[in-house]
């Protein structure tokens, strides 16, 4: 059945990949409203009870196919929203017209997130057909891509119709191509502009230079005290009181995977890291947090120019990721205190923060999701957390009151998610979805 599914499922990507689903451009929210339709309408012809779920921004997609009242029910969690196109000379096709290339699914969406949510979707499809015992859910959000702003009202309003025993986040993916993956947690995630105004014009240096002040010299300054630079250490006090330490069976777990240093290094093009013993690399990206620059405003910003202008004001774009038990409002106010005790001129400003996310490393639910991917792929499966943040996640797990989320997905590092040329396979969605029926069937029966 399922390589049936998968022609079916090719002409339905199809579909979903034509629509510019940009959930961060107004210019694009009929394109957005229009594929929350196609989806509501396709589950519909699941014999779902299927709503589309207002809110001040995009819409929610809830549908609920609850044939057995002693069964388990799962809800997988997508979106449908995508990346704006930020450099169409680089596409190699039409990034809203899925092109099909040696096994390789081109679009924008293909692998984050459409085609691992149609994955998903194509599974519990077949489930249905095969009259397994299991209820399915799905919530599939269109703002994943702006930091899900208004999820947790959507999902709120959908409480009454959604009712898990197990999330599955059809979002996220493998650590390697050689490595099935299964995240049982996230990191979190504080974003912040740090601003500082000096003057109220910019000047010439040769003119003021000496006694002015330099914002963006101050800035920096600043953000050097912040963090050792050489190892990554974070020197703002108290920052690590609330980390939660991973255990020993998860670092002796992580080690034990086929992760390599090397082939992570050439991944992501990354010349030379910090450090490179394997444990220490995995206890940095899964279990540890982190400090980072991703930008500076101000002055003269052309690159390989010459100016001599002094810049009246500048602004930092400053990010944290955050790990269990850390608090994403209480780690702003440890920032802003020692930002200010160095330099109270500095404004610190909170744009976005999302919580981190840990379940139980041996749940049953993790080790059955492990085993249905070992199982399909004939490979070992990896058990890990996520260095990356999905809001969604701790939103849903305070609305629904605990129990497991874990992160079940397919793209692979080199499927390019959120850049030119974004891709999907055939093979992964074959793969995905065979996996997701040996995951039902392991489930049939257990409530």
């Amino acid at each position: 059945m399922v390589q049936g599914a998968v022609e079916s499922y090719l002409e339905e990507l199809s579909d979903l990949v034509s629509f510019p689903s940009i959930s961060s451009n107004p210019k694009y929210k009929e394109d957005v409203r229009k594929c929350s339709n196609f989806l509501q309408e396709k589950f519909a012809d699941l014999g779902a009870k299927t709503e589309i779920v207002e809110t001040s921004g995009h819409p929610l997609v809830v549908s609920d196919i609850s044939n057995y009242d002693d069964a388990l029910t799962l809800a997988f969690y997508g979106h449908y929203d995508v990346q704006p196109i930020a450099s169409p000379e680089d596409w190699k096709t039409d990034p809203f017209t899925l092109v099909e290339d040696n096994g390789k699914l081109y679009g924008r969406g293909t692998s984050d997130d459409k085609g691992n949510l149609l994955t998903a979707v194509k599974a519990a499809e077949i489930a249905l057909e095969e009259d397994l015992r299991l209820n399915f859910q799905f919530i599939i959000e269109g703002e994943e891509e702006s930091g899900s702003p208004n999820f947790e009202s959507g999902l709120k309003k959908s409480r009454d119709m959604l009712d898990p025993d197990v999330v599955i986040v059809a979002d996220g993916g493998w650590v390697s191509k050689d490595i099935p993956s299964i995240e049982y947690g996230l990191r979190g995630l504080l974003y912040m502009h740090w601003n500082l105004r000096t003057a109220g014009k910019n000047a010439h240096s040769g003119a003021v230079g000496g006694p002015a002040r330099n914002p963006l010299l101050e800035l920096f300054d600043v953000v050097c005290k912040c963090l050792d630079s050489d190892t990554g250490e974070i020197k703002i006090p108290e920052i690590y009181d609330d980390v939660k330490e991973a255990s020993s069976e998860e670092l002796e777990h992580w080690i034990g995977t086929k992760f390599s240093v090397e082939e992570f290094k050439e991944s992501y093009q990354l010349e030379k890291l910090r450090f490179e013993d394997k444990a220490k690399v995995l206890k940095s990206l899964w279990a540890r947090p982190t400090f980072e620059v991703h930008g500076c405003v101000g002055g003269y910003m052309e690159r390989d120019s010459k100016m001599t202008l002094l810049p009246s004001d500048g602004q930092l774009h400053v990010s944290m990721r955050l790990v269990p038990d850390q608090d994403p409002k209480m780690v702003f106010e440890k920032i802003r205190n020692f930002v200010g005790d160095k330099n109270p001129d500095i404004e610190v400003k909170s744009v976005s923060h999302v919580e981190p996310y840990l379940t139980d490393f041996n749940s049953p639910m993790v080790k059955a999701a492990a085993e249905s991917l070992e199982e399909t792929f004939e490979k070992p499966a990896a058990r890990i957390r996520s260095g990356g943040s999905i809001g969604a996640v701790p939103i849903m797990n305070r609305v629904f009151g605990g129990g497991d989320i874990i992160i079940m997905s397919f793209g692979l590092p080199e499927h390019g998610a959120h850049g030119p040329n974004e891709y999907f396979t055939k093979e992964m969605a074959k793969g995905g979805m065979e996996a997701y029926l040996n995951f039902f069937e392991s489930l049939e029966g257990e409530k």
